[in-house]
């Protein structure tokens, strides 16, 4: 599984969607490919304002072990820069996903410059000047040879994972799985049904982190990806509906109720203010 191996799960989706990719799973990919990194750290927390409340399930978003070293590529710097300024910054996933998708601007010119602009993807690319004027997505012959590849070898992933059951296997497949841990998740993109499968793999896989660590290969974080995706979405989508007020905060959609903007609390993590 080279492919999967070595290239970023932005990288695949250009390969797999071409003009039919979506902003927001180029994003959501992106950022969930920097936790298995741990570039970032994911924490959820149940809250209760009073006993007879229903249990609330809030994610919140940190930097992680491997934060200060990581060297982002283009398309990931835009997350983060929300921590430059305080690295010890803790966000609510969703006010953050707010917060990245902002910073973007205009969704058109983000992916343009992104993807047609940088030379991690305009390698697959036909880079004509229709092609860059109107914004699509277009492979050439390397790219298409590519994306077959690609497509192959999610095929090999998905009976990998299907195997899981057999408990001999596990270790195997735990080691097989760590080098491309992030692109799994392109799975879930294909067919939403490989969920529950996904949220295995993870679970059982990190049973062996320490054996992979010892080996070399990264260790990795546990995901809720179901949990994950509806957050990240609902952040996502209130961002697109509201729009950004004069002094820099959040807008509407439910963000920043506790403090009056993103910045002025060093992301509206630490004042607690900014869920729902």
């Amino acid at each position: 599984m080279e492919q999967l191996k070595n290239l970023t799960p932005a990288e695949c989706l250009v390969l797999l969607e071409e003009s039919s990719l979506t902003m927001r799973d180029f994003l959501k990919l992106t950022l969930i490919d920097l936790v298995m990194k741990s570039v970032f750290q994911i924490e959820t927390r149940n809250s209760q304002a009073n006993p007879k409340d229903p249990i609330r399930k809030n994610a919140y978003l940190a930097a992680g072990k491997n934060f200060h070293q990581y060297q982002a590529q283009i398309h990931e710097k835009l997350f983060i820069e929300p921590f430059r300024k305080n690295p010890e910054t803790t966000f609510f996933l969703r006010t953050y996903v707010k917060i990245v998708v902002q910073n973007a601007g205009d969704g058109y010119t983000y992916m343009r410059r992104t993807i047609q602009d940088n030379l991690i993807f305009s390698k697959y690319l036909k880079t004509t000047f229709w092609n860059r004027l109107l914004g699509r997505i277009r492979l050439n012959e390397h790219g298409v040879r590519q994306q077959q590849r690609l497509r192959e070898e999610l095929v090999v992933l998905g009976k990998l994972l299907a195997e899981l059951n057999d408990y001999r296997r596990r270790s195997e497949i735990a080691e097989r799985i760590a080098p491309i841990i992030g692109n799994i998740f392109l799975l879930y993109e294909v067919d939403p049904k490989f969920a529950e499968l996904i949220d295995s793999v993870l679970e059982r896989a990190s049973d062996h982190h320490n054996e992979i660590s010892d080996n070399g290969s990264p260790t990795f974080q546990v995901i809720d990806f179901n949990y994950y995706s509806k957050t990240f979405n609902s952040g996502y989508d209130a961002s697109t509906r509201s729009t950004t007020s004069g002094n820099g905060s959040c807008g509407g959609g439910g963000g920043c109720s506790g403090c009056s903007s993103c910045s002025g609390c060093s992301g509206c993590g630490g004042c607690g203010g900014c869920g729902g």
